[in-house]
C-alpha cells in the first residue's frame, strides 16, 4: 500500500504543523481506539498516518468493517479489477493484524465465485480469532453474473447452498450473526437437507432482513434450528412486489431455541397493510414458550395511525405459550435497525 501523507493543511507554518503533530501524538491511546471505533478499516488506516504514535494502532483494534462500492457491478471487467484491489487490501488487515487481539465485531460486504476461496480463508481467520459478531453481505458471481434477487423469484442451483453453508461453518462460534437477505435465498436449496446446516452453539442473536416468501421464512427457520441456544433475533420485514411463492402461514412446530432460550423478538418496519406479515408475530407467540418481549416497530412515520387499530386487535388476539410475554408497538426511528448492529451479549 502506498503511505499516505499527514493530514496538513498546505499554509500552515512548519511550527504549527509541527505542534498539530504533537496535539494528535499526545492524544491518550484509549481516545485514539474510541474515535477508530467508529471507523470503517480503510479510513482507520488512512487516520493512522496522521501521528506517528497512530501508525500500528489499528493492528490492536478488535472492530474490522470492510465495505465494497456496490456502484461497479454493472462494468464487470470495473468491478473485477477493484475486487481485486479490495481483496488485497483484506488479506494484507488480516495478515498484519495482531495475533494476541481477538475480533469482537467483522463486517465483510464481498463478492464471491466458485473460483476464488478468499472468503473461506477469511473466515478460518475469524474463526482463529474467536469473532463475537460478524455482519455478512456475500453476493455470489459465477462466470460473469452477479447474482443480487431483489424483486425477482430466480430459481437457484444447490452450488450457492453448497458455497454458503460452507463458509457459515468457518464462524460457527460466533455470538452475534448479521446476514444480508441475499444469503438466505443462497441457502434455500439446502432447507430440505438439514444434516447439512452447521450448529451454532455460541450464538445469541441473530439480526436479519426478509419477506413473506419461503426462501426467507423457511431458511429463517432452519437457522433458528441450528442456533439452539438463541436469546435475541431481530428482523427487517422488506416489501416484495411479486407474490409468487408468497406464503400467509407458517406450520407451527418445536424448535429447541422456542422452547428454551428465545426471550426477545424485535419486528422492524411491520406494514399495517399487510396482515400477512402479522403471521410472523402468530407464529412467535404461539411457539416461544419462555418468551419474554416481542417488540413491533411499525413501518412509516406514523400519519397511518387509524389503519393500526385492526392490526393490533388481531395480534392481541393470538394465542401466547408464554404467560411471561409482552406485546408492544412503537413508532419507526431512523436508525432504529442500525442500533441493533452491535448487541449486546
Amino acid at each position: 500500500m502506498e503511505p499516505i501523507a499527514p493530514l496538513l493543511h498546505p499554509n500552515l507554518s512548519d511550527d504549527v504543523a509541527m505542534d498539530n503533530r504533537n496535539r494528535f501524538n499526545n492524544m491518550p491511546e484509549h481516545l485514539i481506539h474510541h474515535i477508530f471505533k467508529f471507523m470503517g478499516t480503510k479510513e482507520m488506516l488512512k487516520a493512522s498516518a496522521v501521528a506517528t504514535n497512530w501508525r500500528f494502532l489499528w493492528t490492536q483494534m478488535p472492530y474490522l468493517r470492510f465495505y465494497f462500492d456496490p456502484n461497479l457491478k454493472s462494468d464487470y471487467k470495473l468491478m473485477k479489477d477493484a475486487y481485486g484491489r479490495y481483496k488485497d487490501m483484506i488479506n494484507w488487515v488480516l495478515m498484519t493484524h495482531d495475533k494476541s487481539v481477538s475480533i469482537q465485531s467483522f463486517l465483510l460486504q464481498c463478492k464471491h465465485d466458485d473460483y476464488d476461496h478468499s472468503i473461506y480463508r477469511w473466515m478460518n481467520i475469524l474463526a482463529q480469532k474467536h469473532v463475537r459478531d460478524l455482519n455478512l453481505e456475500a453476493a455470489i458471481i459465477f462466470g460473469s453474473w452477479y447474482y443480487e434477487l431483489d424483486d425477482v423469484v430466480v430459481v437457484l442451483p444447490e452450488e450457492f447452498a453448497d458455497h454458503m453453508l460452507k463458509i457459515l461453518r468457518g464462524v460457527r462460534h460466533a455470538e452475534v450473526l448479521k446476514l444480508h437477505k441475499w444469503i438466505l435465498e443462497y441457502i434455500y436449496p439446502a432447507v430440505a437437507k438439514p444434516e447439512f446446516f452447521t450448529t451454532f452453539y455460541n450464538l445469541k442473536a441473530l439480526l436479519l432482513p426478509i419477506n413473506m416468501r419461503k426462501c426467507h421464512v423457511q431458511p429463517l427457520i432452519y437457522l433458528m434450528k441450528c442456533a439452539p441456544n438463541l436469546h435475541r433475533l431481530y428482523l427487517r420485514l422488506e416489501p416484495f412486489a411479486c407474490f409468487v411463492d408468497y406464503i400467509s402461514e407458517i406450520p407451527d412446530e418445536a424448535i429447541e431455541c422456542l422452547s428454551c432460550h428465545l426471550k426477545k423478538v424485535k419486528l422492524f418496519d411491520m406494514d399495517c397493510y399487510n396482515l400477512d406479515e402479522l403471521e410472523l408475530i402468530r407464529f412467535f407467540l404461539k411457539n416461544g414458550h419462555v418468551l419474554e418481549d416481542m417488540s413491533i416497530i411499525w413501518y412509516g412515520d406514523g400519519r397511518q395511525k387509524s389503519q393500526r387499530k385492526p392490526a393490533i386487535q388481531k395480534v392481541m388476539r393470538f394465542p401466547r405459550s408464554s404467560s411471561y410475554v409482552t406485546v408492544t408497538f412503537s413508532e419507526a426511528k431512523q436508525s432504529g435497525w442500525d442500533d441493533e448492529l452491535v448487541v449486546r451479549t
